[in-house]
């Protein structure tokens, strides 16, 4: 049986490009960001929601380091290539759209213990400066509004480059971002020191540029 199986993908291929009895590669076009700041065109980029993301872990009592996301996210990014340190940056999140892979989790992480959703429905992050280090990393100067507390925060940046996507036709722009706070700080402290005061995040995002 296992035998057979080549043939049937030669004979399925060579049906797809037409009956021709060579098999033909895969096409892929070229696919190169640039880093350049000068060379990012300006103006303003919305999130693209199927390629972002916001993780969050903390240490669970020690025995393992729990990990969860947010699915609901919006994101707008502003950018001028002359003054890239000048862009600006709004994220927002639902507070409710937490996923941890278990309904029960999320229901406890969303309840009044933790997040409390129903009465802070969003995590709101506005940016209000970029130090650029280099032509990869910079660090995002803003506030986090969370819990009801707002508080300066730090993003650390990379910045992963621009081009046109040529699966979606459009100049698209990918950042990642890595920031840690603490839960006390904003009013959320149950159950510590069993789950950690601290709590790291992983933001994955690419943007595309509107017209």
């Amino acid at each position: 049986m296992l035998g057979k199986i080549g043939p049937l993908f030669t004979l399925a291929a060579a049906l797809i490009v037409g009956g021709c009895t060579t098999i033909l590669p895969l096409v892929v076009p070229s696919h190169n960001q640039t880093v350049d700041t000068s060379a990012i065109r300006s103006g303003h980029y919305v999130l693209d929601p199927a390629h972002g993301s916001v993780h969050f872990r903390v240490d669970h009592m020690g025995y393992s380091i729990y990990v969860a996301r947010f699915n609901d996210i919006d994101a707008q990014f502003d950018f001028d290539n002359k003054r890239p340190e000048l862009s600006t940056l709004i994220i927002s999140i639902r507070a409710d759209s937490i996923d941890s892979g278990n309904k029960k989790m999320d229901k406890l992480i969303a309840g009044r213990d933790f997040l409390n959703a129903r009465r802070y429905p969003d995590i709101l992050f506005r940016a209000d400066g970029v130090t650029i280090v280099d032509e990869r990393t910079g660090i995002i100067n803003g506030t986090l509004t969370f819990h009801g507390v707002t508080r300066p925060q730090t993003l650390q940046l990379t910045f992963r480059g621009g081009a046109r996507n040529f699966l979606t036709g459009k100049y698209t722009l990918g950042f990642s971002a890595s920031a840690s706070l603490l839960r006390s700080d904003y009013n959320m402290g149950a159950y510590i020191p069993l789950v950690s005061d601290e709590v790291r995040i992983q933001i994955e995002a690419e943007f595309q540029l509107q017209k």
